[in-house]
């Protein structure tokens, strides 16, 4: 192989773990709350905190993969409900009627 091969393969692994490093961190307040909620002794807290962050810095991308399905779905979800959609429009004419009444406009 070429003798740039190994330099450039051990920097894409090193960038890799890096960002997953960073996003482990990133992560860790979240890993905490999830941990106290699931476990109540100290050491199991901690390792299950340990475990989560060892999981983030290796399988990043699969992470930020389906929080950004997660994300769409929940949007695509609450644009579907019909309470919540019902709502949105009672709020919007309220501050129509609001602005017009403001404005001087005849109610319509």
């Amino acid at each position: 192989m070429a003798e740039w091969v190994w330099p450039a393969v051990a920097g894409v692994l090193a960038a890799y773990l890096i960002a997953g490093w960073r996003i482990a961190v990133r992560n860790l307040p979240r890993a905490w709350a999830a941990a106290a909620r699931q476990w109540s002794v100290e050491d199991t807290i901690r390792g299950s905190v340990k475990g989560q962050t060892i999981f983030m810095t290796l399988a990043w991308p699969a992470y930020l993969t389906c929080l950004a399905i997660s994300r769409r779905l929940d949007a695509a979800i609450d644009a579907g409900d019909p309470e919540a959609l019902r709502e949105k429009i009672a709020e919007r004419d309220a501050r129509i009627r609001e602005l017009e009444r403001e404005l001087g406009m005849p109610p319509s």
